[in-house]
């Protein structure tokens, strides 16, 4: 009987050890998880408001003339160029926007009127409280008639001071669905974006982390949200860079949504 007990002892004490050791190796990923998709959202957001600029802005003159304002503070100016247009939008000091949110600074646009090729460039443009430089390229696939273009980012950077910085460069295809008939009238504007592909570097009170993101399949946005840069539907596939494998500690995926305007983000 000794010897049982003393058994038991030892194969109790063998399974406390053991469980010890995997509640200390195996930390709970979701809220290091969600803090990764708050930057990739921001990072979204930004850039679909660059692609916005870069799609509407010079083309369409109706609507933003000369002299003329983006969303009620950034006032626009365009002069000639030997290839097109070179149009400022300048918030000066900032101000709130009819949108609702903070801008300041201003953005350059560089528009080619031959074949409609577009780069938007922050000059110190503030959304917000953040610090948003890069090269926003736009890029209409040729016998399109515009309704399919690339988009590329390079040398992005989103910036809270003292905070985090965001590094980061993306490309996609986006092709109208719905609203192309009706020029001035943004509102029924629905977009599908495919091949979406990020790479971002996140600076955290001095600590690096590398991401590597994937779209799976198409996502969608949708201009009669009241937030137009924000997607409706889409999953993202989510990596660490350097981690070795795909594995449940160092990936996740990230829907956006089933369709309805602000719609809450999950992490699957």
């Amino acid at each position: 009987m000794m010897k049982k007990n003393n058994y038991l002892a030892i194969l109790i004490l063998g399974l406390i050890m053991v469980t010890s050791c995997k509640k200390s190796t195996q930390a709970d990923p979701k809220p290091e998880f969600q803090k990764y998709s708050e930057f990739i959202i921001q990072t979204e957001e930004t850039s679909n408001e660059m692609e916005f600029i870069g799609r509407y802005i010079p083309g369409n003159i109706a609507q933003y003339p000369d002299d003329g304002f983006y969303l009620g503070k950034g006032k626009i100016s365009r002069k000639g160029t030997t290839t097109g247009q070179e149009i400022t939008i300048d918030f000066e000091t900032g101000g709130v926007c009819t949108d609702g949110k903070f801008r300041s600074g201003k953005l350059l646009i560089e528009y080619n009127e031959a074949n409609f090729d577009t780069m938007v460039r922050p000059q110190t443009y503030q959304l917000g409280e953040i610090d948003v430089r890069g090269n926003y390229s736009i890029g209409y696939v040729q016998g399109s008639d515009r309704l399919r273009l690339n988009f590329i980012a390079l040398n992005g950077k989103l910036t809270k001071e003292g905070q985090y910085t965001v590094d980061f460069s993306l490309s996609r295809a986006s092709e109208f669905v719905s609203g192309f008939a009706t020029a001035n009238d943004i509102t029924d504007d629905v977009f599908n974006r495919k091949e979406l592909v990020y790479n971002l570097t996140l600076n955290v009170d001095g600590k690096n982390s590398l991401l590597k993101v994937q779209g799976l399949g198409e996502s969608k946005l949708q201009f009669s949200c009241s937030n137009r840069y924000y997607p409706v539907t889409g999953q993202l596939k989510v990596e660490m860079a350097g981690a070795g494998t795909t594995t449940a500690q160092n990936s996740f995926q990230l829907t956006f949504g089933t369709g309805s305007c602000n719609s809450v983000p999950v992490i699957n």
